[in-house]
Order: structure tokens, then C-alpha cells, then sequence
């Protein structure tokens, strides 16, 4: 029989994890949200957040991972605002050939 090992998740990792939902959604506001930010180990021991996004009305996600937490945050923050022009642009051209 196989166990299956989850991390802990603290009470404090996710208010960590919800204030940087918050932090993100500044930057996708005011018509884009992030819904949510999960943890999950990465390869090689990292920790990888996944953001969760609405943008233009589409579901979206993307990842960074780091050694910590907060390292994988700054990766993810410094990500964004990148991936939610690539995320817009996309619906764009959607948009324009009919899809």
C-alpha cells in the first residue's frame, strides 16, 4: 500500500498565501482577478505557487517556484504583470479571428 505525503499547511501559510492573492490582484485589477494562489511541492525540494487568474473573462494560471516562499512569490509577483499582457493579447486574438 502507497502513502501519499502532503505538506503541513499553516494556519499562517495561508494567510501568507491570501495576502498574496490580494497583493496580485492589485495588479490584475480592476477588471482581472486572481482567484487564488496554491503551494505545492516543485522538483528538486522547491515550493511552487500557482496563481489562478480571470483575465478578459478567461481562466488562466501560472507558476514561479523558489526556495521559500517568499522567494516564490517575488518570482511570481515579478511575472505578472508580463503574463497578463501575454493573457489579454491572447484574448485579442481570439477575439479577432472569431474563436
Amino acid at each position: 500500500m502507497t502513502s501519499l505525503t502532503r505538506p503541513v499547511i499553516t494556519a499562517a501559510d495561508l494567510a501568507f498565501l491570501e495576502r498574496c492573492r490580494e497583493d496580485l490582484d492589485e495588479l490584475f485589477g480592476p477588471h482581472d482577478r486572481v482567484l487564488e494562489i496554491v503551494s505545492r511541492p516543485g522538483d528538486g525540494g522547491m515550493l511552487e505557487l500557482e496563481a489562478r487568474v480571470v483575465v478578459s473573462g478567461r481562466p488562466a494560471a501560472f507558476r514561479a517556484s523558489g526556495e521559500t516562499p517568499v522567494e516564490a512569490y517575488g518570482r511570481l509577483r515579478a511575472s505578472a504583470p508580463e503574463v497578463r499582457v501575454k493573457l489579454a493579447f491572447r484574448v485579442i486574438v481570439d477575439g479577432a479571428d472569431g474563436r
